[in-house]
């Protein structure tokens, strides 16, 4: 069995991101899934907002509620849909039926650079 800290180690992460009011914690160089971005592929997104990074083990800031000297590079990589769900209505004793679908529509974006300024 592994030992918990040197698992955290391994798995950690550097900074933790808000894009479009979700947050998410992320390494330089991960490619992370987000909702939906209106941008073309390859191009850079810079709507990132930083509300923790750690520089090393004895450097951390955390933001109030955001950091405004940590910048972000971030590449947009492609776009994609998720699989359907399926959503249905019913009302017994009146034959009322529904069904839908939805697709929900992703956006994969690299995080290229986290820079402490």
């Amino acid at each position: 069995m592994k030992d918990k800290s040197l698992k955290d180690k391994e798995s950690g992460f550097n900074a933790i991101l808000e894009i479009k009011g979700k947050q998410y914690p992320v390494k330089e160089g991960q490619v992370i899934k987000v909702d939906r971005i209106e941008q073309e592929e390859e191009s850079e997104f810079s709507d990132v907002k930083v509300l923790f990074y750690k520089k090393n083990d004895d450097e951390i800031f955390f933001g109030r509620p955001f950091l405004d000297n940590v910048k972000v590079k971030a590449i947009v990589k492609g776009e994609f849909k998720d699989k359907k769900v399926k959503v249905v209505h019913y009302k017994p004793k009146s034959g009322i039926r529904k069904t839908k679908g939805h697709r929900q529509r992703y956006t994969f974006l690299k995080i290229d650079k986290v820079d402490f300024t």
